[in-house]
């Protein structure tokens, strides 16, 4: 306890926060007598009953304080100020009357001492008496070992606070004192032969508790203590006394300190607060614990219904939270619960029937209560309670019940929860207008039971269903969004029972759709459920939907990962359900040719799914089966979703497809090829090398048609805005770039020209996106063009962009630069510059002046015909809108004048560089405008 004693207090000589002995205190407690023997003298003037021996040693210590000579015997007077006090106290103090007097119990007659002290001092100063000179001195006494000693500060305490609120004052310290108090209510008895610490401890909890300050959140926090503690009290003694009675006197103290509670702040709030402990000890798994939870909650209820008549206050209460925290024990497995719950509940409707106007008979509601006490049946206890809730309850307090039962949903006895989950179903099943608003929630409220036991799984799931039956659309995507990445087994094989129970309520193809476009993604709870639903259920009423159920089962064919369990494995089940698909469909020639061929065998085994996928789209094409250009579109819409497993099945059914000798004539195949060329730059090697196969089977007209098809489009969104044209345009880059990997050396001296020429425009966009994408379609047409005289402007001129763009404003296009660089070097066959490039690139950072001056030497050894391509495109970025590129330009200007001969500027008109390096001289930017008077230095130099 912090130490009792405010600044400037210099009543007190001894330090009552230390372990003093007895002579100690009783000199501490004669200092403070003398000070306050003048009150008595008074308060025995208006006592006329007083015993005659009592008053005279308090009389004639009155006068020896008055003539200021020392009290004689203190220890005397302590006892007839007690003996003055009990006379006067209002109720008895079991064990306290007689034992105060014992020789032994000197400290427990100093401890009472103080607490008449304060009784017998006038109203006046009774406040200046307990902070200065009493409760300073309290400290040490509820650390003593006596429990004698302890049980009197409980008694001193509760004189006290009787005062203090008599007088209508202030306590002091009373926050500090509670927590003391606290301390001594976790004393547990140690035989049944007299009250114990812990009774008389609440009792002036409860007396302390009714004096001002009213300390709301510090009150409410020692109710939950005090509950903790005394309704977990064992039915046994150490010594195997049986505690019964004195569990029953701590009830009743603990019942008292809730009902001042309650008349401190008589609000609906205060109530509910005061029921939260009582409701948390509720769902104790140990049956006595919960008995005398619901015990205390009647007890409670019933209080304050008697505190509102007394009061004469109308007595108003959340009906709908009070009887979702009474539900659970309703089915609760012990019928001594069941019964009190059902007791509860009576004295809730009886009030609320009283004062709502609610027409509803009392022979009845007495039938449905005996139906709830009696019962073991949860659909009998639900249907009693569900026509109480449609008779008595109005919207606002049937919502209030269903947000309160979805807390009975974790409950810990099963059948609680259970029935909880049961009537929350059938309360939304019968008022589905009203309660609409509330089904996200208690939709979340029911996926939170995965982990639950079978049989409160069982009823979630059938809640789960009921509410898709009232709100399909907001159940299936709430599903849909529902992460299921770190479940456990258990709860993915309730995810996949939940899914299939939905799609065989629905059976449309709308659910079903939604739940393949998850699985696509790789999440093996919804692949699971779709393929068992697809094997297991008649297809009949789906026969027209071949197209999106094969582009749903295909992707789950591929390579599979070894399932934590066998009811979660997917691709066998997915062949169960293919063959059933396509057995729907009719397909038969198809079927019969899988199965001649060991096809199914095929797909099943890991590590030979491409050769089965293979074979069944051979299968599907040779029989013309129905809708197949639709599948590829489908497949391509939903790729870039998909799992990697996933993705690897799809091109293989791409590939499969490449390889058909029809394909080419089919209308649908530029969208096969356009969906392998995009592939060719995924990042999964194993995905990138799949596709780059299957192009290599693809006629070289075929990537030719592809690629004119592609600048045509390129071509027209330049013209567009560039918040139009930019998807066609990054697009169209992706697919140029790939393509040109692919066509033969006739068709590219045709097409490299175009794609150079739009490649200049896309490379001073002012969207970083574009410039990063076409940095990579440069490192393509270097590759490409290198070494082929006919395309030297192209391949150099993309190579010059190249190298001024490592210093693009924007840091994720300097960084493509480098990789695309270090990658396209090797193309160029030149040892000194792929040196050059490992040297510089593996510097962080990179020392660009440095660079572009050795590399710029390196490029006139090796390339000396090529210096004037490199001149040209230096010169157009002095007029770039980015000032990094215009220093950047400024250097390479500088480099080029450095390592040129002298002849080298006779082919050059010098008004061009003039110009440019004029403009640069003039430059807002200081860095532009130093790089350039360094060059125009080499350059009058030169």
């Amino acid at each position: 306890m912090k130490r009792m004693v405010k600044q400037g207090n210099t009543s007190s000589s001894c330090d009552a926060d230390e372990e003093a002995d007895l002579q100690s205190q009783l000199d501490c407690l004669e200092k403070c007598l003398r000070n306050k023997l003048p009150f008595f003298e008074e308060y025995l003037a208006n006592k006329p009953q007083v015993a005659s021996e009592d008053r005279l040693v308090i009389l004639e210590a009155v006068e020896t304080v008055a003539r200021n000579e020392p009290l004689p015997d203190v220890e005397r007077l302590i006892v007839s100020i007690i003996s003055v006090g009990l006379s006067e106290m209002p109720v008895s103090i079991p064990n306290l009357e007689g034992d105060f007097r014992n020789e032994t119990n000197v400290l427990s007659r100093v401890v009472l001492c103080y607490g008449f002290i304060a009784r017998m001092s006038p109203k006046s100063d009774v406040a200046e008496v307990l902070e200065f000179d009493i409760l300073p001195k309290m400290s040490a006494f509820f650390r003593s070992e006596d429990p004698t000693v302890r049980a009197s500060v409980c008694v001193s305490l509760g004189l006290m606070a009787r005062t203090v609120k008599d007088a209508g004052l202030t306590f002091p310290f009373k926050e500090e004192l509670l927590g003391e108090l606290v301390t001594l209510i976790k004393d547990r008895p140690t035989d049944s032969s007299s009250p114990s610490l812990c009774q008389r401890a609440l009792d002036t909890c409860t007396i302390l508790s009714r004096a001002k300050p009213f300390l709301r959140r510090q009150q409410l926090h020692l109710v939950w203590l005090i509950v903790e503690d005394v309704l977990t009290l064992p039915w046994l003694a150490p010594n195997g006394d049986s505690l019964q009675e004195v569990y029953s006197a701590n009830a009743r103290s603990l019942s008292a300190l809730l009902r001042a509670m309650l008349r401190l702040d008589f609000t609906p709030d205060t109530l509910l607060e005061l029921l939260k402990p009582l409701q948390a000890l509720g769902l104790s798994v140990i049956d006595v614990k919960r008995i005398r939870a619901m015990a205390m909650i009647t007890a409670l209820l019933e209080g304050y219904w008697m505190e509102a008549e007394s009061m004469q206050v109308q007595g108003s209460f959340p009906l709908g939270q009070l009887l979702a925290s009474l539900v659970p024990r309703c089915f609760d497995p012990e019928p001594v619960i069941r019964g009190k719950a059902a007791h509860c509940i009576r004295v809730l409707l009886d009030h609320w029937l009283r004062t709502g106007g609610f027409e509803f008979g009392r022979n009845k509601l007495e039938d449905l209560i005996r139906c709830i006490e009696r019962s073991r049946s949860v659909p009998d206890t639900c249907a009693a309670l569900l026509q109480i809730v449609g008779k008595c309850f109005p919207r606002q307090e049937k919502e209030r019940l269903i947000e309160g039962l979805r807390q009975g949903l974790k409950d810990n006895q099963t059948s609680s929860a259970q029935g909880s989950c049961t009537l929350l179903c059938s309360i939304l099943e019968a008022h589905p207008t009203e309660l609409t608003g509330l089904l996200p929630q208690v939709l979340h409220a029911f996926l939170g039971l995965r982990d639950a036991e079978e049989r409160v799984r069982e009823s979630a799931k059938e809640g789960v269903l009921q509410l898709f039956r009232l709100d399909s659309v907001t159940v299936v995507n709430s599903l849909i969004n529902y992460s299921s990445a770190d479940s456990t087994v258990q709860q993915q094989k309730w995810c996949v029972k939940l899914w299939g129970a939905i799609l065989a309520i629905s059976r449309g193809l709308w659910p079903l759709s939604e739940l393949m476009a998850l699985a696509s993604t790789g999440q093996a709870v919804a692949a699971r459920a779709v393929v068992d639903f697809l094997s297991e259920n008649s297809l009949e009423a789906l026969n027209t939907h071949f197209v999106e159920l094969f582009a749903g089962l295909l992707p789950l064919l591929g390579p599979e990962s070894p399932a934590l369990d066998a009811g979660l494995s997917v691709r066998s089940t997915a062949v169960d359900a293919l063959k059933a698909v396509l057995s729907q469909a009719q397909l038969s020639d198809v079927l019969q040719h899988m199965d001649r061929d060991r096809v199914w065998e095929l797909l099943r085994e890991p590590g030979r799914e491409p050769e089965g996928i293979f074979l069944l789209t051979r299968a599907l094409l040779r029989f013309d089966a129905p809708g197949m250009p639709a599948v590829v579109t489908s497949l391509c819409e939903r790729y870039s979703s998909m799992g990697e497993s996933q993705k690897i099945c799809v091109v293989d059914f791409f590939s499969a497809l490449l390889q058909h000798p029809h394909l080419t004539d089919h209308i649908w195949s530029p969208g096969v090829m356009e969906r392998l060329l995009a592939i060719c730059g995924e990042s999964l090697e194993d995905i990138d090398s799949l596709a780059v196969r299957g192009l290599q089977t693809l006629p070289k007209k075929e990537i030719h048609r592809y690629a004119t098809k592609q600048l045509e489009q390129m071509t027209g969104a330049l013209s567009m805005s560039e918040e139009q044209g930019k998807p066609v345009i990054l697009r169209a880059i992706s697919g140029l770039g790939t393509s040109l990997q692919f066509c033969e050396n006739g068709t590219v001296k045709k097409l490299i020209p175009k794609v150079y020429h739009q490649a200049k425009v896309c490379i001073e966009k002012a969207d970083p996106e574009i410039r990063r994408a076409t940095v990579v379609l440069l490192g393509a047409l270097v590759k490409r063009a290198v070494g082929n005289e006919v395309l030297k402007k192209q391949c150099h001129g993309s190579l010059a962009r190249l190298l001024l763009h490592l210093e693009d404003s924007n840091p994720a296009v300097s960084q493509a630069c480098q990789r695309t660089l270090q990658q396209c070097a090797p193309a160029l066959n030149r040892t000194a510059f792929t040196s050059l490039i490992e040297e510089h690139f593996g510097r962080v950072p990179l020392e660009l002046p440095s660079f572009i001056k050795e590399v710029t030497a390196v490029l006139q050894q090796t390339f000396p015909g090529a210096m004037g391509v490199y001149r040209d495109v230096v010169l157009r970025y002095q007029k770039s809108r980015d000032p990094e590129l215009r220093a950047s330009a400024a250097v390479f200007i500088g480099a080029l004048l450095e390592k040129m001969e002298k002849g080298f500027f006779n082919l050059i008109p010098r008004m061009r560089l003039n110009k440019g390096l004029s403009r640069l001289l003039k430059d807002q930017d200081s860095r532009v405008k130093k790089k350039a008077a360094e060059a125009m230095v080499r350059f009058l130099q030169a």
